[in-house]
């Protein structure tokens, strides 16, 4: 598991695989670790690194036990409380889905950019929300396995003191809205998912643009203010690494390392 900053999360891991089985053959655990600290301290931003090797039982740390914002890698525990429930034929993978406008969530994922009405199955989301982070999948899936409180529980009771589900993608976006405009702190899903469009001029906003008639159509100048634009990025690059509340879930390292060896 690797834990850093959300902006370096998607680097750490092509360095970490490619040389920790040279590493872990050549160096004890303790000058593993310190090889392992050096090269994290060359990222500019806190990371942590937890590895085993399973066959040796060999262990190596950096701030395995710090508290990190998740990212997407929250989403291991929601495929794996799937396929639990679904061994325990309480979720069914071959069940369809019906994807509508009120479902979709922004950020990465290809979901969003089919028709609405696509009906997947479970289990096909279940793909999208590991292999392309599919935000709408995993919004999807988060309600299919009982809700964040659901989830958190299942973790508690399963041993994970150390993880948790803080809330679902759309709800810090809603929060980090809501800092430009405090009308925004009671916006539904749809209408965050729908502004967060608008903000970045991506061409599915489109498809929400009739929610906001009247009043509401003011919302769409106030997220595309150049001043607001500045406001809503420096605070997403620095809240949703400093701030658990703008966090999409709570991780350390090395309980994500164990939740990896027990799918092993």
């Amino acid at each position: 598991m690797i834990g850093v900053s959300v902006r370096s999360v998607r680097l750490i891991p092509i360095a970490i695989a490619s040389a920790s089985a040279l590493l872990i053959a050549q160096a004890p655990a303790a000058n593993l670790a310190r090889l392992l600290e050096a090269e994290l301290d060359r990222f500019p931003a806190r990371a942590g690194v937890y590895v085993k090797h399973l066959t040796t039982g060999e262990e190596a740390a950096v701030r395995a036990d710090e508290a990190f914002s998740s990212a997407s890698v929250i989403k291991i525990p929601i495929m794996v409380r799937a396929f639990l429930l679904a061994e325990e034929k309480k979720l069914d993978l071959d069940e369809r889905v019906t994807i509508r406008r009120s479902d979709l969530r922004d950020g990465t994922g290809v979901l969003q950019y089919h028709d609405v009405g696509l009906q997947p199955t479970i289990r096909d989301l279940i793909t999208e929300m590991v292999i392309t982070s599919d935000n709408t999948a995993t919004d999807l899936m988060t309600l299919k396995v009982g809700g964040v409180d659901r989830l958190n529980e299942w973790l508690a009771n399963a041993g994970y003191a150390h993880i948790r589900m803080v809330g679902r993608g759309y709800e810090y976006r809603r929060k980090l809205l809501a800092l430009i405009d405090s009308r925004f702190a009671n916006l539904t899903a749809e209408e965050t998912t729908a502004l967060q469009y608008a903000s970045q001029d991506n061409p599915l906003f489109e498809l929400f643009r009739p929610l906001f008639t009247g009043d509401r159509a003011a919302w769409i100048d106030i997220v595309r203010d150049p001043a607001n634009r500045r406001a809503l990025a420096k605070h997403r690059d620095q809240l949703t690494v400093e701030d658990r509340a703008y966090w999409l879930g709570d991780m350390n390292p090395r309980e994500t390392g164990r939740m990896l060896e027990a799918i092993e």
